[in-house]
């Protein structure tokens, strides 16, 4: 009899856990379906998955002469500038 119901709770324990990752799949379908960039929510998922948390929170800080930028537009700019004014020299 004892034996019995520790194959039910196991069995119980399988079938609760089946259910789970069965919506977790759904789920994941649907966000990579509906998604606009599917290769993007494909790593997403799998970064999840491993436990690799996401790298958004970067504080990006240039230092040009002695000042510091940490604005990504005005970092972006500066690279632009930077880059453009290069090509324009080896141009001349």
């Amino acid at each position: 009899m004892r034996e019995d119901l520790i194959y039910i709770k196991n069995y119980q324990r399988m079938y609760k856990r089946i259910l789970r990752e069965a919506k977790k799949k759904k789920d994941n379908d649907r966000y990579v379906i509906e998604s606009v960039d599917r290769t993007k929510a494909l790593w997403q998922l799998i970064y999840r998955e491993i436990g690799k948390a996401p790298e958004n929170e970067q504080n990006l800080e240039l230092r040009i002469g002695n000042k510091f930028i940490s604005n990504p537009t005005e970092i972006t700019d500066k690279f632009n500038t930077y880059f453009i004014s290069t090509v324009e020299e080896m141009v001349k």
